[in-house]
């Protein structure tokens, strides 16, 4: 095995000596050097060769976010099934149309490539601005909560778990969880959630945002384009179901995200700053901040 090469694995893990159902793999695709199976474990498989056998230790940190994996120390027994050496083709208009009808030309997949990969960073930057100020918001308010709407969020929560657990075979049991669990873990989550929608309904309702039809239509078409449905088709399903207030809700703090975001003022970290992504915000700019 070399770095780039496609690997095909079996893989168990064990915790404390035990074989877990849930933490188990056949004829599992490994792309080496990618990190898609973290560094280690595939450094772990340079230089095997097929049938080798090989064990790798991971201890997950308390916050990793699969419940089945998070604070435990696991140990995996990997088997080499298979070494595929990745040969590349040549980058050509004949392999352009090869990755989708749409391009007749490299030029054309080239800059389908640099349009996607530029919304992508659009995107992942307003992600982080929105973390930014949902932050400040939470830290410059805190309040009480009704206990009702915090168990719905951490009901919600469990529900989506559960689902989640139900798509790939496996139950909560299984895991080692129970609701019980699941809802202490999700309890201060589950209140900033409830907090930070008080929050932004009440800014919403002071600078008067509201969900238009415009707004609506933009939501159907993007639901369209993400699962290639027609427009009429995507207004139909929503109103035949109970989730069309859950959207506009959605909608609706999507354009008071955006509103805050354009009232609010960022600078970057100092020089040296160890902690990654910790924002230091202007307290003069903030004060004359709507956000505020």
């Amino acid at each position: 095995v070399q770095e780039g090469d496609v690997v095909i694995v079996d893989f168990q893990g064990y915790h404390n000596d035990k074989p877990m159902a849930q933490v188990k793999n056949e004829d599992y695709s490994v792309d080496v050097g990618s990190g898609n199976m973290g560094k280690e474990f595939e450094e772990k498989l340079v230089g095997m060769k097929k049938d080798a056998e090989a064990t790798h230790e991971v201890e997950f940190p308390e916050a990793h976010p699969n419940p089945v994996l998070k604070g435990k120390k696991i140990e995996f027994r990997i088997t080499v099934k298979d070494v595929k050496e990745r040969i590349l083709a040549d980058i050509d208009d004949a392999f352009a149309k090869d990755a989708g009808e749409e391009f007749n030309t490299l030029d054309e997949l080239k800059a389908s490539i640099l349009s996607r990969r530029s919304k992508e960073k659009e995107e992942s930057a307003q992600g982080t601005m929105t973390d930014r100020v949902m932050q400040k918001l939470l830290d410059n308010h805190d309040f009480e909560v009704p206990k009702r709407l915090v168990a719905f969020e951490i009901e919600q929560m469990i529900k989506q778990t559960e689902q989640q657990f139900e798509q790939s075979g496996m139950s909560l049991e299984a895991a080692g969880l129970s609701r019980e669990k699941l809802a202490e873990q999700n309890e201060e989550t589950a209140v900033k959630r409830v907090r930070g929608d008080f929050l932004l309904k009440k800014i919403a309702e002071a600078e008067e945002i509201k969900v238009a039809e415009e707004d609506m239509d933009r939501g159907f078409k993007r639901i369209g384009d993400q699962y290639n449905m027609e427009l009429a088709k995507v207004k139909e399903y929503f109103q035949n179901r109970d989730d069309l207030l859950p959207f506009m809700n959605e909608l609706l703090n999507e354009k008071i995200l955006n509103f805050l975001r354009e009232e609010s003022s960022f600078i970057d970290p100092p020089a040296g700053e160890k902690e990654e992504g910790k924002a230091v915000e202007d307290d003069k700019a903030a004060e004359e901040s709507k956000t505020e």
